[in-house]
């Protein structure tokens, strides 16, 4: 009886540390943070474990006996708060502020429920990044006004289509035509307003810069394979944004001219 409880609390424990690497996995956070993480949590459990994170996959082996957890993932997105959750968590367990219990109810509750802002937050907040670019530059008024309105307008399209996971690269490829169609638009209708200006603010929403800093940090930190794959990822979501805006221009072009 006491070996199938103690078989059983191990499995917990191992099945809690699994979705707590899965949830950092997912959120974005860099493969040898999540060992760590992992890591310290298997101490602070009185299990310690090794655990190894690849792009898409988690392991996590006890050091002790034979037990090991494997959990598959698919290549997502970035969501910080839910990993500054986890972490959170994690850094109350490994302090004793937070039983096993309290920490594993947390993780499930995250689980269920990701941890995101509300859509109109992230269109609104798309729109401001997408003047950022002027800031530097001098423009009258009407250009902040379109490179907001088509900066918001193309990442509400690409939120939308990233929610129906249609491909990997689509919906960067229609965030990236949306720019190319709306600003094109703008720019025949409004020549003073640069349809270039436009499109090179609108499109900095939808540009991979953490996966780009994350990938060079995985590499400096010696996960070559991982970083290069990272790279690759940010490239390919770069190469669709570019090819979505050149077919929208494109469009633009053949109904208006020029």
């Amino acid at each position: 009886m006491d070996n199938k409880q103690s078989e059983q609390s191990i499995r917990e424990r191992m099945e809690v540390m699994a979705d707590a690497a899965s949830l950092l996995l997912l959120g974005g956070a860099e493969s040898f943070r999540i060992e760590e993480t992992i890591e310290y949590i298997g101490t602070a459990l009185e299990l310690p474990v090794t655990c190894i994170v690849t792009l898409t996959s988690v392991s996590i082996s006890a050091n002790q006996i034979i037990a090991t957890k494997v959990v598959k993932t698919r290549l997502s997105g970035f969501n910080l708060q839910t990993v500054d959750e986890v972490n959170n968590f994690s850094r109350k367990l490994t302090s004793h502020d937070m039983d096993f219990d309290e920490f594993k109810n947390e993780i499930q509750k995250i689980k269920k429920e990701v941890i995101s802002f509300k859509g109109w937050q992230k269109v609104l907040a798309a729109g401001m990044v997408s003047l950022t670019p002027l800031l530097v530059n001098e423009a009258n008024p009407n250009a902040y006004l379109a490179m907001f309105l088509v900066g918001a307008f193309s990442y509400f399209c690409f939120n939308q289509i990233n929610k129906l996971s249609l491909n990997t690269y689509f919906s960067e490829f229609v965030g990236g035509m949306m720019i190319g169609l709306l600003a094109g638009v703008m720019a025949s209708v409004f020549p003073k307003l640069g349809m270039h200006n436009i499109i090179f603010g609108a499109i900095m929403p939808l540009v991979p810069g953490l996966a780009i800093t994350n990938a060079l940090r995985e590499i400096v930190d010696g996960q070559i394979i991982l970083g290069i794959v990272r790279s690759i990822d940010a490239i390919f979501a770069l190469v669709a944004l570019s090819l979505g805006a050149a077919a929208g221009n494109f469009m633009i072009k053949l109904v208006f001219g020029g």
